[in-house]
């Protein structure tokens, strides 16, 4: 991992900091997910969860709310980006590298990192 450790971080910090969500890869996105919920649909054991877990939490709450084939549909890029925007930035995370690094390479991230731009959360 150290030798790829390099070239890796400033991947790490586009995809982190300002990524792209191409138009094809979301309507693949949304297409697979259609076609895996079909296909859970035909099978009992999980329409009966469905069914429980809309039941005792109700609609509203995380856990008693069901994704319908039509909320797919919904999806758009504007708001995946808005989400995006309000949701991850580097007030609202941490860097975390969990392997045993080369002692140079903790300088490597933190000069990419520490460039960074903050983002203050949206209300």
């Amino acid at each position: 991992m150290t030798k790829h450790l390099e070239p890796l971080l400033p991947l790490v910090q586009q995809v982190l900091t300002a990524p792209n969500f191409p138009e094809q890869e979301m309507e693949a996105y949304i297409k697979r997910s259609q076609q895996r919920l079909k296909v859970d649909l035909s099978k009992n054991d999980i329409v009966a969860d469905r069914v429980i877990t809309e039941r005792i939490f109700g609609t509203s709450h995380p856990y008693g709310y069901n994704t319908e084939p039509a909320t797919f549909e919904q999806l758009n890029r504007s708001d995946l980006r808005q989400h995006f925007e309000n949701n991850y930035h580097a007030l609202n995370g941490m860097l975390i590298i969990k392997r045993k690094i080369e002692y140079a390479h903790p300088s490597v991230a933190q000069s990419i990192f520490r460039a960074t731009p903050l983002k203050k959360r949206r209300i």
